[in-house]
């Protein structure tokens, strides 16, 4: 990397920070987590995976009802990979050590999805190699 591009990271960094220390609400600091999936989360998907309605999650998330935390704030915060003191009162970092921790069955489902795309793929090749497709 050259030191150029190593001073534009560490001024994304610095922009990140900055940004954590503005989040003053559980929906704030909600919504932050949400984003910085990969792929970014739904309130949809993320009631899914916890087992509630997204309506909650919608709740939590409108800033006009200034929610103050959920009963499911440690669940939350596992599916999102984040520190659920963190969630819920904004003290300390989002992360251990500053890096998000990955959810292991948001790993897990990723692989399965990209094997079953590769068996897809495979079996169409095959196909068409034996001239069926």
């Amino acid at each position: 990397m050259t030191e150029r591009s190593d001073t534009k990271k560490q001024t994304n960094l610095r922009g990140d920070d900055d940004k954590l220390h503005r989040m003053y609400t559980f929906g704030e600091r909600l919504r932050w987590a949400m984003a910085r999936m990969e792929p970014p989360m739904s309130g949809r998907a993320l009631a899914h995976r916890i087992g509630i309605r997204p309506q909650s999650i919608h709740y939590l998330l409108d800033p006009a009802r200034n929610a103050q935390g959920s009963r499911h704030t440690s669940a939350i915060a596992r599916v999102l990979g984040v520190s659920g003191d963190w969630l819920a009162s904004g003290k300390g970092r989002p992360y251990e050590k500053g890096e998000r921790q990955a959810d292991p069955q948001e790993v897990v489902a990723s692989c399965l999805a990209s094997a079953k795309q590769l068996v897809a793929d495979l079996e169409r090749l095959i196909r068409l190699l034996e001239g069926k497709g």
